[in-house]
Formats: C-alpha cells, structure tokens, sequence
C-alpha cells in the first residue's frame, strides 16, 4: 500500500538542509556586524578629539592674530594655561583687537596614561605652534570642561602691540606706530670713471626678535617643605640684552640673580634691548604653588593587657609614633570607659610609657591618641587613635549596680583546671574577692551563693555602696563560706533572689558548674528582663546542654555569657 503526504505537511516543513543553511549565513552576517558595531564608540571619540583640536587650533591663530606669543610653551599644558591669560590692562586700554582669553577657562585636557595604546591623541607641535592628532607617544587622550576652573585667574600677560592703536590723548581716536625713517644720505661728488671691483653701498639691517628667557626650575606644584627655593632666569641672546622680570605682577624691573621663591610666586620676564638692533622678546611665564598639607599618620596605642582583673591591676600604655621624626608630637588622654573624652586643648603630651590603676578606673578606661603637626602649613594632625581597657570577672564586664550570684553545690568541690589545685568553689571566690575590690565607690553590689536554695545572703536583700567598710565585710564573710552544704542547683532560687534586691541591680552575673535541678525558672528570667536587669552567664565544664541554656538567659536579658575552660578530673 502507498502511502502520500499530505499538501498543507510538505507546504510547512523545512528539511534539514535548509535549517542548517540559515544558521550559516546568520553565523557570516554577525561575524561581518559585530567588528563594525565594535568600532563605532573609538570612531566617535577619535571624531570629538579632532574637532576639539581644529577648535583650539583656531583659538591659537585668534591669540597670535591679537599680538600673543606661544614660544616659551613646551606642552601642552602650558600652552592651555597661557590661552587662559589676558592682556595687561594697561596695554588693553590702547590696543585695537581682542584682549581676554581665546579659550574659555574650564577647558581641560585628560593625560593619556597608556603611550603605547594605538588609540589617538593630542600633540603639541612647538615647532609650528600647532596641536596635531597621533596614535603614539604622550598626549591628550580628551578635552572637556572642569566648571572648579571658571573662578580661577590665570593672570594677564603682555603682549605685542599692533601699528594701530587707540589715542590716549585728547584729539584723534587713532594713533600710528611710524615705522623708523632710513638715515638721510648727504650727496657726494663720484668720479665718471669706472673703479673695478668697487663695493656695493651698505645695506640697512632690519631689527631681529630676541629669543624669550628660560626660568629654571619651571611652573609646578611642589611639596610645602621645599619652599624657599631659588629660581633663576637665564638669558640665550647675546650679552648686550637685559632681562626686565615682574614678580607677582608688579613693576617690571632688571634681573639681578636668583629670586628666592614662596607658595603663590609667579614669574613673568622677557628681554629686550637696544631698538635699533632688538625686538623685545616674548614673554615667559612660571607659577609656584604648594601641595596640600600632607595629613600625618595616627600613633600606635600599646596596653600591656586589655583587662583589669584578679590577676591585674595595673595596666602600662605605650604610643608610638608612625610618622619621621622631626615632624609631629603625640598628644593623649585617658579617660573611663564609656565616657566622653575632653576637649584636645586639655590633652597631655606623651613623653613615656605611662601606667593606670584599677582603683582610678575600676570599670576600666580608654586612652586616644594623636600626633600633632608641628608646620600646620606642611602636615595636619592625623586622626585620633584610640584603644581601651575593661575590668572583668572572669571575662564578664563588672559596671554598673552588680549582684552575684555564685553556685555553691556539693560538684564546686571538684579540683579546678587553672586553680594550681584549688577547688572550683575557692578559686572562684579568691577571683570575686579581687573583683570587689575593684568595684568603684559609686557603685552598688552585693553577693548570694546558692544550690538547692539560697545558700548565703548578708540577709539585708540590699545592694550596698561599694564603700571600703562595705567591701570588707562582704569580703570577711565570703572567706568564711563553703561549698557542698547541700546537693542541687536550683536556678530558680538564684533568680528569685535577684528580683527582691533594692535597688534593682543593672546587671547580674550568675556562675555555675552544673545543669539546673528543674528548668521551672524561665518565669523569674521574664522578671528579671522586665526590670532591665541583664543577667551575664559563666560556665564552668558544662556540656553543650548547659552553655545553651546559659546562653539562652543571657541572650533573654541583653547580657554576655563565657565558658570557662574545662576543670580537672
């Protein structure tokens, strides 16, 4: 049997064949497009840069047409500065034609970084004071217009008048430069005969324009510490010329040596000569100005330890400066922790390593720091550097109104890791001890040992001030206390006995070795947070059951927790 396709199924497909056709010319059109495509945005510039360049040009025909002259120019830059300038205003009173700048003011040129990129750039030709497009070497990659430029003076410059002028008189608006008229001849009897080889009469010499000084060093922007400096002009013409030098715009007078030179100077000189020999030269132009102040590098802050605690109670602080010697001195304070520094104008300046006490900030301080320019005009003051301290128990910050609240079940007995053989209960006890000692006088605190219940209180349920008498009598009856009385933790008792303080404490630091007898104290934890009572956690060998619960009360609270490394067997 034979079977025929239908009109409308071989109408609608493509074979294979033609599929594979029509990607391949697809494939042969984008490889042609996408260079073309590629090359548009490098074209573009190329076509801006050359129209930028036809413009200026025609700026320069503008100055030179108006009496400038762009001999002295060897860059680019120079030549930008010096179509910035305008004609002295003095001259601008007489002279017929354009006296300001040719170009406007913002305009700048972009240095190319690459030289060796194959992309054009702009190129001053001194030789026939033209700028010219090139595809190698130094240049200007783009001009545009920087608007920070448009205030700035770029000064005034003389320039060469033209044969007419405006009248300062009275009388004609015009006036006219005569040219000089040739000596007369007085009349001489000559002899018919012939003379051979007789001479031809002298000729009469036009005078010559001298070339333009040379000011070394040129323009630029140099570091404060280099000012004063010398700057000399020099002439290249013949030794019956003189230099005439203007200094900031003022007086044109004769140059005598080298001018010693401060931040702001500007040059101007020319040289000229005797009029029937010399045309006076162009001018030269050189500016001085003087970088930034250079902002000095903060000191180094040194603590010999981050913390006050049972084991210190001194802390030395060392600076070092980190910039050369000679330039700055370090100023510093200290100051608690927490607080606000006081004005710089009170700040102490740093001779030696200094110590601090625990007992003038027994919550701990912070020192800053910084180093002083000596020349305001050559470096500012670095940045303040700064670095602190804290008093701690067992890592737990000890500010504020503060309880304790100390486990005292029978496993504190056991041998503790870092104790040199002291149970977990005494090493704890000698490090609370140490602990109020530090406190502050004008903080409250007060101690409560627990374990199935409350253990031990002074039985006043009252923070006391951290006065000496006070200090002594909780420490005479902290030393009398023992562990073990009676077995269980009982959180719940700990945390029910820190809510009938007065006043409230601010924060309560509570330390245990073991899990809770019941988990019945999330209630009191409640309490405690309404009260904004931040309860700090420590751990002592607790598995990962009990640092999460530890962590879960401080996190509750705002407070920290530690856990302190692993006791021994």
């Amino acid at each position: 049997m034979n079977l025929k396709r239908s009109g409308a199924l071989s109408l609608g497909a493509f074979s294979l064949i033609e599929v594979l056709l029509v990607v391949a010319v697809i494939g042969v059109v984008a490889a042609i497009a996408l260079p073309r495509f590629g090359n548009i945005g490098d074209q573009t510039q190329t076509l801006k840069l050359k129209n930028d360049v036809s413009s200026i040009n025609r700026s320069i025909d503008l100055y030179y047409a108006n009496g400038g002259s762009l001999d002295s120019c060897k860059t680019a830059d120079e030549v930008i500065s010096k179509l910035k300038t305008t004609r002295a205003a003095s001259e601008a009173k007489v002279f017929v034609g354009h006296n300001g700048s040719p170009i406007d003011p913002r305009l700048t040129g972009k240095v190319l970084v690459n030289e060796n990129s194959t992309v054009f750039r702009a190129k001053w030709n001194p030789g026939n004071h033209r700028f010219e497009l090139g595809n190698s070497g130094p240049g200007i990659e783009k001009f545009s217009l920087d608007d920070t430029l448009a205030e700035v003076d770029f000064g005034t410059e003389s320039r060469e008048q033209s044969a007419l002028t405006y009248n300062p008189d009275e009388g004609w608006i015009w006036t006219y430069k005569d040219r000089q008229t040739a000596p007369q001849i007085e009349s001489t009897i000559v002899t018919v005969s012939s003379v051979p080889n007789s001479p031809p009469p002298p000729s009469t010499v036009a005078p010559v324009q001298l070339r333009p000084p040379v000011i070394s060093p040129g323009s630029g922007t140099r570091p404060a510490t280099s000012f004063p400096f010398p700057v000399e002009i020099s002439n290249p013409n013949a030794s019956d010329t003189t230099i005439r030098v203007s200094i900031n715009s003022g007086v044109y007078q004769a140059y005598t040596g080298p001018i010693s030179i401060e931040p702001g100077t500007s040059i101007r000189a020319y040289v000229t000569g005797d009029p029937a020999r010399w045309i006076s030269s162009a001018q030269s132009y050189a500016a001085y100005r003087a970088a930034p102040p250079v902002l000095l590098d903060p000191p180094a802050i040194f603590l010999s330890s981050p913390i006050f605690n049972e084991t210190t109670d001194e802390i030395t602080i060392s600076i070092l400066d980190s910039n050369p010697s000679g330039i700055a001195e370090l100023q510093f304070t200290v100051f608690e922790a927490g607080g606000s520094p006081p004005p710089q104008s009170s700040w102490n300046a740093y001779t030696g390593a200094t110590t601090v006490d625990v007992t003038t900030y027994p919550n701990g301080f912070e020192v800053q720091a910084f180093s002083k320019a000596i020349n305001p005009l050559h470096y500012h003051d670095s940045r303040v550097a700064s670095a602190g301290a804290t008093a701690e128990f067992f890592g737990v910050p000890t500010s504020g109104d503060v309880l304790f609240l100390i486990d005292a079940s029978g496993s504190m007995n056991s041998s503790y890791a870092q104790g040199n053989g002291q149970s977990r209960f005494d090493a704890v006890i000698e490090a609370l001890i140490s602990t109020i000692n530090r406190l502050a006088s004008s903080q409250n605190f007060s101690v409560v040992t627990f374990d199935s219940d409350v253990a031990w209180t002074d039985g006043s349920w009252a923070l006391k001030p951290a006065t000496a008498p006070n200090k002594q009598a909780m420490i005479a009856s902290l030393q009398t206390e023992v562990a073990g009385k009676r077995s269980g933790t009982n959180y719940e008792a700990a945390f029910a006995a820190a809510t009938r303080f007065t006043p409230n404490p601010t924060r309560v630091i509570f330390l245990t070795d073991g899990n809770p007898t019941s988990d019945t104290y999330s209630d009191e934890i409640e309490v405690l947070a309404s009260m904004n009572i931040s309860v700090d956690s420590i751990g002592i060998d607790l598995d990962a059951n009990g640092l999460l619960r530890l962590e879960e009360i401080a996190i509750a609270t705002d407070g920290v927790w530690v856990n302190l490394e692993k006791a021994g067997p």
